[in-house]
């Protein structure tokens, strides 16, 4: 079992474990000083939000990392989450609020249509649903169509 955590007290470094747990190794090599906002794997690949250095990819199993921030006008990020094949990201910065890649991150484009609130914090999913949800009183907001549209449902 492989294991990936963010370091307690150094929220710029990741640590991976191929043995449960029992010995870490830092696997931060190529990411930002920024702070780690969040992390998502999605079969091979791992994707990590930072608070001001944009989305980070790693294909080795967090050996290597690199940027993927191709259409993204906000490098704070703080959630990430996969449905299918279409990666999401929640933003509070940029007067956008979420983003969404279909192709594994390699470009990025606004999916906010239907959202007032442009400072999204975290992504859930069930099934077909997909909800954001922002702060300072902005609401939660519903997705059917793959982000492409939000209905508040506050």
């Amino acid at each position: 079992m492989q294991l990936i955590c963010l370091q307690p007290f150094r929220m710029e470094k990741i640590s991976h474990s191929i043995d449960n747990g029992i010995t870490w190794t830092d696997v931060s090599n190529g990411l930002s000083s920024d702070p780690i906002q969040c992390i998502t794997i999605n079969g091979a690949n791992i994707y990590a939000g930072t608070n001001g250095g944009g989305i980070f990819k790693s294909i080795n199993n967090g050996n290597t990392w690199f940027g993927i921030n191709n259409g993204l006008n906000s490098t704070v990020i703080n959630d990430i989450a996969v449905s299918g094949t279409t990666l999401f990201a929640a933003s509070s910065n940029g007067n956008v609020g979420m983003y969404k890649s279909t192709n594994n991150g390699g470009s990025w484009t606004i999916a906010n249509n239907g959202m007032t609130a442009q400072n999204i914090q975290q992504i859930a999913i069930s099934g077909n649903n997909i909800f954001a949800a922002a702060y300072n009183n902005g609401g939660i907001y519903l997705s059917t169509d793959n982000g492409n549209s939000w209905t508040p449902k506050k």
